[in-house]
């Protein structure tokens, strides 16, 4: 993956140059359709997505069934991050609003790149929280 595709995101900014080659070696770029899903909700939570360009809708449902949005995010925002720390099941559904760009990182690979960078896993926590 290019390197310099992790350069604009705020989770990465206090990343080394050394820590953020070593994490752009395990981001994906997952291109998604208009109106796909990226995940349902309960599916098992195995990875973690930066919004590089386009839209993600968040939605839950309702009493009834019906899905209500509750946010919409953009280029460098970030979901799934929940996954990447307890690997549970996903609390609402996420879908492309039109075509999308994301980098992915599996729960796997993050592990293991924490446990490489053990200093990183603080700057990030910083962030997610």
């Amino acid at each position: 993956m290019e390197k310099t595709l992790l350069n604009g995101i705020p989770l990465f900014a206090d990343l080394s140059p050394l820590e953020r080659d070593e994490l752009a070696a395990l981001v994906q770029v997952r291109h998604v359709a208009a109106n796909e899903p990226l995940f349902w909700i309960g599916d098992p939570g195995v990875e973690f997505y930066i919004v590089q360009r386009g839209q993600v809708a968040i939605s839950y449902p309702d009493e009834s069934g019906k899905e209500i949005r509750l946010a919409t995010l953009g280029t460098a925002d970030f979901l799934g991050e929940i996954s990447l720390l307890d690997g549970g099941p996903r609390t609402a559904t996420a879908r492309a609003v039109g075509e999308v760009t994301l980098l992915s990182l599996g729960r796997d690979d993050f592990h293991d790149f924490i446990r490489r960078f053990p200093g990183v896993a603080i700057q990030l926590l910083t962030v997610l929280g």
